[in-house]
């Protein structure tokens, strides 16, 4: 059933953007294959990194969490949790997009970002120091 639901969205965006913009643009992004060495730490990162014990210190600063409600690789509860443990953090959910949101999503995410950088710029610098 995902993997279903993953192919008709592919098929939407290919068919939204055309398929030599997506030719090109996967062409650009995967040109290079990783490194074993960036694939590794990238696991490792993946693995054991873990700061939330540390979000709290983001209090009082502008923080933009930014939801992509249908991405299989990341669990999307995870942002909720980061907006939860940021206190006076702002969450921007996007209901019909996944792990490519940037793409899937450009000019709404463009907006709610000038938006936040708007806000941002004026906001008082109150977190906990590091």
């Amino acid at each position: 059933l995902v993997a279903e639901h993953v192919a008709q969205d592919l098929r939407a965006f290919r068919e939204q953007v055309g398929e030599r913009w997506l030719m090109d643009v996967l062409s650009e992004d995967f040109a290079e294959p990783p490194s074993l060495t960036g694939r590794r730490g990238q696991l490792a990162a993946v693995f054991h990194h873990d700061t939330r014990a540390r979000l709290a210190r983001l209090a009082g600063l502008p923080t933009l969490i930014v939801k992509p409600e249908a991405d299989l690789l990341v669990n999307p509860r995870n942002s909720e949790v980061l907006h939860e443990a940021i206190p006076g953090s702002t969450i921007v959910r996007y209901a019909d997009a996944g792990h490519g949101l940037i793409r899937q999503k450009g000019p709404e995410l463009g907006q709610a970002l000038r938006a936040h950088f708007g806000t941002a710029e004026v906001a008082p610098r109150t977190a906990a120091a590091p």
